[in-house]
Order: structure tokens, then C-alpha cells, then sequence
């Protein structure tokens, strides 16, 4: 799938709540944790999956639909 780095808009805001804080860092933390669907960005347009590291692979969908799954039921 080709990049659409020309023709999108992105914003920027910044996030003061220390609650949203958290929780964002919490989502950022278990995407970047992931090892079952993660991809190194080739510069030629085109991903490579990433290699599998020893140890079970960390899915972050899994732990994400865990935590806001706990976050509901509380």
C-alpha cells in the first residue's frame, strides 16, 4: 500500500489533562511494544514485517481491548 503523504492534513494539540496524559501514554506504549503486526518503513515505499523476536509475540489489539475492557467494567 502506497504512503499518502502528499495529500493528507494531520493536527496538533496539546494534551494538559494529566488522566489523558496517561492513558495515551499507555496506548502509545503497547503499540510500540508490538511485535505480531509491526513493520519497518522502507524508504522505497514499501514495509517489511519485522522479524519475531524469541518469546511470544505481543499482540497490542489483544492488550488494548484488555484495558479499556477492565477500564468499563470498574
Amino acid at each position: 500500500m502506497e504512503r499518502n503523504l502528499d495529500n493528507r492534513i494531520e493536527v496538533i494539540t496539546p494534551i494538559t489533562d494529566p488522566t489523558i496524559q496517561q492513558e495515551l501514554d499507555t496506548i502509545l506504549d503497547s503499540l510500540m511494544k508490538d511485535t505480531h503486526s509491526s513493520f519497518h518503513l522502507e524508504s522505497e515505499s514499501y514495509n517489511l514485517p519485522l522479524e519475531q523476536t524469541e518469546g511470544p509475540s505481543y499482540r497490542a489489539q489483544e492488550s488494548l481491548y484488555r484495558y479499556f475492557s477492565d477500564r468499563l467494567t470498574v
